[in-house]
């Protein structure tokens, strides 16, 4: 038999954070002012290392926004190097690629390492077995990095390899349907990576482009509705992808501190708030909680003057997914969907809420097909990201989707 729930709540009203940029405290004076600094955040601090000023740095620090202070830990194990990057997956911090170079020789690295921030562990994983590379795309997915383009010995690239977190392994998956390039920008929502923009010498591009960790495929989203750009900043949150700062097509650095905003779900970008000052050329940034948190680069108008600072720009706060998931074995799709979602878990379902990604409770209509299974009709709900929460029997399964018109 078919039971058709119907679930009324009130919508909770929410304020967004005052939408203005903030300069901290500055880093401590063992942190040298530099360019392409590897930023990422684990849980409630940040980190950076390595990155070139005056010198190829290997140094780490950890800042903590709580009372706005930096500690040093111990050095990146995989030596001094500049044009690196890093993410965050799982609750640790993925490091590898970029390069040192002298007067009479260049290093190229392929190389990953794994950070541990519970114990300031480094680990070195396996390498890719593609080009080493200077600041290439790198994004992760649920147990997945991904790395491609950048530019190696062989000129720029258009490769791309996934690494799998669990097996220790590389593939190597579709080239970027696109040019070869370096210094674009990315991020990751979900199974998605998203890489575009970048340039190879010849032209700064403005193209964006999605690869699906699930299909493997590879699809165009439209391109960023103003100039091409390079060598900027990004990072992901509440289901958007965010450009920030950077160069333009005469590879000088923007006028403002531009940020644009990426919505999935209406397949489309916003401006938002610009950063102080011009634009800078290879800053980091990292996300703690719903704000976002800009260091170092190379700015001040055109006159590439490595940069020490921090600022922080707060984002409308949103549901922590990570924070109330206790086990993530719903199997949810399609997604993203338009009228319907189907819902499998492994136990017997005992509720279901449908949430904003602000935690807002939204009415919807379920129907029960199976102790396992449900369906959720969602035709009357706008265009977003969204959290549904499946209660079972001793856990409580959340996963986020995508509506689309």
């Amino acid at each position: 038999m078919k039971h058709f729930l119907l679930i009324f709540m009130s919508v909770c009203t929410l304020q967004a954070s005052a939408q203005t940029w903030t300069q901290l405290g500055t880093p401590p004076a063992t942190y040298e002012a530099r360019n392409h600094p590897v930023t990422f955040s684990i849980g409630q601090m940040g980190y950076i290392t390595t990155g070139a000023g005056n010198f190829y740095n290997s140094d780490c620090y950890q800042y903590d926004p709580s009372n706005d202070t930096w500690t040093r830990l111990a050095n990146f194990p995989g030596g001094p190097r500049s044009f690196a990057y890093g993410v965050e997956s799982g609750g640790k911090g993925y490091v590898g690629f970029g390069l040192v170079a002298s007067s009479t020789s260049v290093t190229y690295y392929n190389d990953l390492w794994e950070f541990d921030a519970s114990n300031n562990t480094w680990t070195q994983l396996a390498s890719c077995p593609g080009q080493g590379r200077r600041h290439p795309a790198m994004v992760s997915t649920p147990g997945k990095v991904y790395v491609g383009c950048g530019d190696g010995a062989t000129g720029n690239l258009n490769d791309w390899w996934e690494y799998d977190i669990a097996t220790n392994t590389w593939t190597q998956q579709a080239n970027l349907p696109a040019a070869v390039r370096h210094h674009p920008y990315f991020f990751g929502i979900g199974d998605d990576a998203y890489v575009g923009c970048g340039h190879n010498g010849q032209s700064i591009y403005k193209d964006f482009f999605k690869f699906n960790a699930v299909t493997k495929a590879w699809t165009a989203i439209p391109s960023l509705p103003t100039q091409g750009r390079v060598a900027g900043t990004q990072f992901a949150y509440g289901g958007k992808g965010y450009l920030l700062s950077g160069q333009g097509e005469d590879h000088r650095n923007l006028a403002t501190g531009e940020m644009w905003e990426y919505d999935p779900a209406t397949n489309a970008w916003t401006s938002k708030t610009a950063h102080p000052g011009t634009g800078r050329w290879a800053p980091g940034s990292f996300v703690i909680n719903n704000t976002v948190y800009l260091t170092s680069g190379a700015g001040f108008g055109n006159s590439q003057i490595d940069i020490s600072d921090l600022w922080k720009f707060d984002l409308p706060a949103a549901v922590a997914v990570n924070d109330i998931v206790k086990d993530n074995n719903i199997n949810l799709y399609p997604n993203p969907a338009q009228e319907e979602l189907f819902i499998s878990i492994d136990k017997k379902i005992k509720s279901i809420k449908l949430t904003t990604i602000y935690g807002a409770v939204l009415e919807a209509s379920y129907e029960i097909t199976a102790s396992s299974k449900a369906t959720i009709d969602i035709t009357n709900l706008a265009a977003g990201i969204y959290l549904l929460q499946v209660e079972s029997e001793g856990t409580i399964s959340t996963k986020q989707f995508v509506k689309q018109d």
